[in-house]
């Protein structure tokens, strides 16, 4: 009983594990392919922190093992990967801690990371421990891609919601409760958790600590924080140490995989559905009709990644967040995690479409009646909350050159003349 009640108290620490790993997983990491077909450097040595981690984890959760030794993280030290050089380079920042350098990075390194700024951090059997791995812990590798996304309407996806006021009616007309009270039928708010399971699992909940509760284990009674709004991986959730996000809402953990961001069914978690309908788009597309029919023998690993040789139609990730080649290594686009650097025009949920916004704070919004909109319903737009049409026709010329490396340009330029036309 009460190995039991331990290992029912752990799971909170690990579900967000930054990488747990032992000495035989990460030789079995050492297998897995690297970009390009070519074997990875055998596996590094972890550091004696996560080395603890895995005494008890190891055990409790294989399949976050498992997720693990497939990782790059656990093949990978942060020394090698800034020794590589060109458009296969992955780690951004170019000073990174030496403590991290020459080790794989495991949950010590993840879970530990700026213990100093997070609410949630713990005492756990003598390490500074908090629970919530958030993308400012990530920047410490991945600086560029962490700055991008704070640029992102992603990234403040939760308050671009519950600040709304009009956003606040149209998730009561969903997800409230209809009842009737005096011979009137009424909606009755909807509860916190039914919000956390509906529009804030991808939009993001703010996490808060409430507590701490005791749980009896084989090491004694142990205390663990209790968090409010939690678990959740949305892309605009506030975390603990204050930084928006979470690059597990695309980079599933624990494998926090590129080929996995990359295919179409990634974004297909929160694009989908009467408000954001772009998957049901793709779907029906002939471009989702190619990657259904043959996306299963396609390469969603090489770094760079070739159009018409790793891939034959796009999905999400090629026109919106890759970095693109030709097969020669000519580059189409760069890498970005600001996916609003190629799309001239928001294409909302509403009865109108409008330019994209300049800020990704978009409950800032005001249109011409003092609505937080970003047109009037008239279809006015509010301009000043809004990208010119100068910067329009510089982001649509940036999404043309990832069209035409599959298409003639004016196969490419006729289909964006009838997308505006419908706008």
């Amino acid at each position: 009983m009460r190995r039991a009640a331990f290992f029912g108290g752990l799971l909170v620490l690990v579900l967000f594990c930054g990488g747990v790993m032992s000495q035989q997983a990460a030789t079995a990491a050492s297998k897995q392919p690297a970009s390009g077909g070519a074997s990875l450097p055998p596996a590094p040595p972890v550091s004696d922190a996560t080395s603890e981690c895995l005494n008890c984890h190891e055990t409790l959760h294989p399949g976050i093992v498992a997720g693990w030794r497939a990782s790059r993280h656990a093949a990978t030290t942060v020394a090698q990967a800034q020794a590589v050089e060109g458009l296969g380079r992955k780690v951004s920042s170019q000073e990174v801690p030496d403590a991290l350098r020459t080790v794989a990075v495991g949950c010590a390194e993840c879970h530990t990371m700026r213990a100093e700024a997070h609410a949630d951090t713990f005492d756990h059997l003598g390490h500074a421990v908090h629970v919530v791995v958030s993308p400012a812990d990530c920047a410490v590798c991945h600086s560029t891609e962490h700055a991008e996304f704070q640029q992102n309407l992603m990234a403040h996806a939760y308050a671009n919601l519950v600040d709304n006021p009009l956003y606040n009616k149209m998730e009561q007309a969903w997800n409230g409760v209809q009842v009737l009270e005096q011979g009137r039928l009424v909606s009755v708010p909807q509860d916190q958790l039914t919000r956390e399971e509906a529009c804030l699992s991808c939009h993001g909940t703010k996490l808060e600590v409430v507590g701490t509760e005791a749980r009896e284990t084989d090491f004694g009674d142990l205390e663990f924080p209790v968090i409010a709004g939690w678990p959740n991986q949305g892309v605009g959730r506030v975390n603990l140490d204050g930084s928006l996000g979470s690059c597990a809402a695309c980079h599933t953990r624990h494998h926090f995989s590129m080929k996995e961001a990359r295919k179409a069914d990634a974004c297909k978690q929160c694009h989908h559905g009467p408000d954001v309908p772009a998957w049901q788009v793709y779907a029906a597309s002939k471009h989702g009709a190619v990657y259904y029919t043959q996306g299963a023998s396609w390469d969603f690993e090489s770094t760079p990644w070739k159009a018409g040789e790793h891939f034959l139609a796009p999905t999400c990730a090629t026109c919106h967040v890759s970095l693109v080649t030709t097969p020669d290594g000519e580059v189409i686009n760069q890498r970005t995690h600001r996916m609003n650097d190629r799309l001239p025009w928001r294409i909302f949920g509403l009865p109108y479409a409008h330019a994209h916004p300049i800020s990704p704070q978009t409950f800032k919004i005001r249109n011409k009646d003092g609505l937080a909109l970003p047109t009037a319903l008239d279809g006015t737009p509010a301009t000043e909350f809004l990208i010119s049409a100068e910067e329009q026709s510089t982001r649509r010329e940036v999404m043309l050159k990832t069209c035409t490396a599959c298409h003639d340009r004016s196969w490419a330029a006729g289909d964006w003349a009838r997308l505006e036309t419908t706008i």
